[in-house]
């Protein structure tokens, strides 16, 4: 992938643009809906970036997406060894909040919006596929609660499993302020 002496070629740097990848800055952009193929990219440049040392920041865009392929972005910056920051800008909704929750570093813009839900489903089908489909809808509830208390917590210990339910059994829309005083986020951008 490299040039002699170790300098990057024009076209493995326009391959990095392609993953949303800014190598100078080590930045990724993930922007849009959380899905296969972004997350993929998003998977790529995480891996680039952890060859060497030094802060990752991703900046994070997104009304959401699949739970699956989130849960795998959201561990593989968990397990990840640099230091990570995620900035999130605009929208950060549904499993954008998951994958938010996963960084060191949690930031908002002043304008952010977070959004927490147990997310949704149009499963359709034979009964006893929509009865499984209802036990897995159960066990990644609880992860996703798990999640959140887990940061939560951090800032207000007494927080319960019931008040989450309580407080997030519908959609719930933070500003970057009331994402940082429930202890979501971390700061404001400035």
């Amino acid at each position: 992938m490299a040039a002699a002496k170790g300098r990057l070629k024009r076209d493995d740097i326009d391959r990095f643009f392609d993953y949303g990848l800014d190598v100078a800055s080590r930045t990724i952009m993930l922007v849009g809906d959380i899905e296969e193929y972004s997350v993929d990219q998003a998977l790529m440049a995480l891996h680039i970036l952890s060859q060497s040392p030094g802060d990752i920041t991703i900046r994070l865009a997104t009304n959401g997406g699949c739970w699956y392929s989130g849960m795998a972005l959201y561990d593989a910056i968990c397990a990840g060894e640099n230091h990570i920051r995620i900035i999130g800008t605009g929208n950060v909704m549904s499993m954008g909040g998951i994958i938010l929750q996963a960084a060191d570093e949690r930031i908002l813009t002043p304008n952010a919006t977070l959004l927490v839900h147990y997310g949704s489903d149009w499963a359709g089908g034979h009964v006893k596929d929509l009865e499984r489909r209802a036990m897995e809808n159960k066990r990644t509830g609880v992860v996703m609660e798990d999640l959140f208390l887990d940061r939560i917590r951090v800032k207000h210990p007494e927080f319960t499993r019931e008040q989450f339910k309580q407080k997030f059994s519908f959609d719930v829309y933070m500003s970057a302020q009331e994402a940082i005083d429930f202890g979501l986020a971390d700061e404001i951008l400035a």
